[in-house]
């Protein structure tokens, strides 16, 4: 997923976040309750068309969900979270960080050689993998007092999103 931002210098996670903040205080259309453009573009302060266009490749990229609500006009397209915006921050890490990101989410500490075993990936590309999450501080190592050597478990840090 892209950093993008918008000629008005509106990036993607300002319109997601602005989505979730509407959605959740029922700035929505019947039917399906999702955001019309037209709330998102008056909340961002920015052109409908730039919504429009924005929300598109966030539909593409997973991270909203198109529905179909029922405005003052009629039938229109709305939109809504399509779960929450950690897809969005998992989305930046790549298919092996992210599912590194999951796994750890629902296993807790686990060895680098485990997780290459779980995902199915080479001990190296998982061992390059973690330690690029380690750089973005998404996640943290300690030595396993239960192994001889250079054995490290892993975990997510405090501030993973």
């Amino acid at each position: 997923m892209s950093t993008q931002t918008h000629p008005t210098e509106v990036t993607d996670r300002e319109l997601l976040e602005a989505v979730e903040k509407l959605h959740a205080a029922g700035v929505t259309d019947a039917l399906d309750g999702g955001v019309p453009t037209v709330e998102i573009a008056t909340e961002l302060g920015i052109q409908r068309k730039s919504v429009a266009n924005r929300v598109r490749s966030l539909v593409d990229q997973g991270v909203l969900k198109r529905v179909w609500g029922y405005g003052p006009d009629g039938a229109r397209r709305s939109y809504l979270p399509a779960g929450d915006l950690e897809l969005y921050e998992r989305a930046k890490h790549g298919p092996t960080q992210s599912a590194i990101l999951e796994l750890l989410e629902h296993s807790g500490e686990m060895r680098s050689r485990d997780i290459a075993s779980t995902l199915n990936k080479s001990e190296s590309a998982t061992s390059s993998a973690l330690n690029r999450l380690k750089e973005k501080g998404l996640v943290e190592s300690r030595n396993d007092p239960t192994e001889r050597g250079q054995c490290h478990l892993f975990q997510l840090t405090e501030t993973e999103v």
